[in-house]
């Protein structure tokens, strides 16, 4: 079973049994192979896309061969010498040191590399600054621990001092550090019902800038990278064929339902064709982990490309950058 899946992914071909037969020095005729071949077929293993054509595996027989064939293969010590130098070059420069993260991945593994950042409503605070910048105007700013950071310039009706402000600032930063958005409007809500005279306004007044200036809704970012790894398979030569898929990865609500599953569950993660995505999707394979700032999950990132794609290296490239990846966020949030 290992050697057939493997020939598969080296070859696009169908897999006879001769060409197994051979591999191990005749040692087995090409008869014992094929019936061993067929008693892999009835158990959905394989399947036979011709009559007069070898057996290629199913998703079934993926999933077997990813769960108890196969090892992981180590990021080569040159190739973390280059991504560190890489990411190098974007230091100070978060959004763009993360931009490159797809790249990364598709140089790595020869398939398509994505990134998923988390929505606003599920980001969490890391810090908020207020600042007086003329009569009425006030500057907000948000730092989320995912490394967003989001500025708006607000007019809050009257002419604040700066200690007011100053307070509004620390009762933010004392009261709602490490909330998500989600959490943070609902919480100033209660503050406000719940406070008496003294504190009422300082607390309308931190709704009120959060209200104004705090980011609402927004969807989660997919970013992909390497999109011609998926164009250079023998699979997707057909035009219509990859067109579908194109603009199935471009539409993303397929691949949004998938990895928001995986940024809850921990470990790298093997999604293989039909098993958890409907067509044209069905006909990829994708790899994901998620990665953490400070212990809490954030985003996912990996690579997607054919079934046919080597499962031991895409799963040590995404582990390796999972790890990477956190550990950057983390320490650019000290």
């Amino acid at each position: 079973m290992e050697f057939v899946v493997r020939s598969y992914i080296e070859t696009a071909t169908p897999v006879g049994s001769t060409s197994v037969s051979s591999r191990f020095n005749q040692r087995f005729s090409p008869a014992t192979v094929r019936n061993d071949m067929g008693e892999l077929e009835e158990l959905g293993l394989l399947r036979q896309p011709h009559t007069s054509a070898g057996r290629v595996p199913t998703d079934k027989g993926y999933r077997f061969y990813v769960d108890h064939l196969i090892g992981e293969e180590g990021v080569p010590p040159q190739v973390q010498i280059d991504i560190a130098l890489e990411m190098e070059r974007g230091v100070g420069q978060l959004e763009e040191v993360l931009s490159v993260i797809p790249r990364l991945l598709s140089l790595m593994t020869g398939q398509t590399g994505f990134m998923l950042f988390p929505g606003w409503q599920e980001d969490h605070l890391k810090q908020v600054q207020c600042t007086k910048v003329a009569s009425r105007r006030v500057l907000a700013s948000w730092l989320m621990d995912s490394g967003e950071i989001y500025s708006r310039l607000l007019d809050v009706g009257e002419d604040l001092d700066n200690d007011v402000i100053q307070h509004v600032t620390e009762f933010l930063n004392n009261e709602a550090h490490d909330m998500s958005l989600a959490e943070l409007g609902s919480y100033l809500e209660r503050q406000v019902e719940e406070a008496n005279v003294m504190l009422l306004r300082l607390r309308e007044l931190a709704r009120s800038i959060w209200a104004g200036s705090c980011p609402g809704f927004t969807p989660e970012r997919v970013i992909l990278g390497g999109y011609g790894a998926l164009l250079d398979q023998p699979e997707f030569q057909d035009a219509a064929r990859m067109r579908a898929i194109v603009r199935a990865l471009e539409d993303k609500r397929e691949l949004l339902r998938v990895l928001r599953e995986d940024i809850g569950r921990d470990g790298v993660r093997v999604h293989i064709g039909g098993e958890d995505f409907q067509d044209p999707l069905s006909e990829l394979s994708l790899v994901s982990v998620r990665y953490s700032v400070r212990g809490r999950p954030v985003g996912v990132l990996g690579v997607l490309g054919p079934r046919r794609m080597l499962y031991p290296r895409a799963i040590g490239a995404c582990r390796y950058m999972g790890n990477l990846v956190g550990g950057v966020l983390t320490e650019a949030r000290r």
